[in-house]
C-alpha cells in the first residue's frame, strides 16, 4: 500500500465538498446497476447535501476521517456513538456508519487502514463493540467484514429514494 495519511475532516467548504464527491463516487461504485439513477440522485440530495455533511462532521457524537494518498482523497470513515448511531445499539457500541473507498482504491489495503482507524476511534470513546450495516448482496464488503471478525447479528432496511435494500447488521468486539 502506498504511503497514506488519515486525517480528521473539518467543516471547511473544501473538506465538505471533498466529502460529498468521495461519498457519491464511492456509492455509485458500489451500487451502480442495482439502484436506479433517479433514486441515487434523491438519496444524494439529502444524505450528501453540504448542509447534511456539515452537520455530520460537526456532530460531537461522530468522527469523520479522510484517507489521502498521492495527493488525492481516496476514501473516508464515519464513526458514531450515542445519539448519532442510526440504530440504538447501547452505550458499549460504536457504529461504523461509513467506510467508503473510491472504486480505484478498493483492494489496495486502504480499507484495512480505515478499519484500524475506526477501531482506534471507537476505543478512544471507551467503546468495546463496533457494528455496521452492509447490503446483503455486497459480497466484496461482506468478505472484507468477515475477514475483520464481524458477524451477522441482525438486519434492517436501507432506503435510497424509492428503492429499498436489505442491510445485514454485523458486529464484533474490539
Amino acid at each position: 500500500m502506498p504511503e497514506h495519511l488519515i486525517r480528521r475532516t473539518t467543516t471547511s467548504c473544501g473538506d465538505v465538498a471533498t466529502l460529498k464527491s468521495v461519498a457519491e463516487r464511492a456509492f455509485v461504485g458500489a451500487f451502480a446497476g442495482h439502484i436506479p439513477d433517479a433514486d441515487m440522485r434523491r438519496y444524494f440530495d439529502t444524505a450528501y447535501s453540504p448542509e447534511t455533511l456539515t452537520r455530520e462532521v460537526a456532530d460531537p457524537d461522530a468522527d469523520v476521517f479522510f484517507l489521502e494518498a498521492g495527493g488525492e482523497t481516496l476514501g473516508y470513515i464515519k464513526v458514531n456513538v450515542g445519539d448519532a448511531q442510526t440504530e440504538p445499539m447501547g452505550d458499549e457500541c460504536a457504529e461504523l456508519q461509513r467506510i467508503y473507498l473510491l472504486p480505484e482504491a478498493v483492494g489496495g489495503g486502504y480499507g484495512s487502514a480505515l478499519m484500524a482507524k475506526a477501531v482506534d476511534v471507537a476505543r478512544a470513546w471507551g467503546r468495546s463493540r463496533m457494528w455496521l450495516g452492509v447490503w446483503d448482496r455486497n459480497e466484496t464488503a461482506l468478505r472484507f467484514y468477515r475477514a475483520k471478525g464481524f458477524e451477522r447479528v441482525g438486519e434492517h432496511w436501507f432506503s435510497t429514494g424509492f428503492s429499498r435494500q436489505l442491510d445485514w447488521i454485523l458486529a464484533r468486539d474490539i
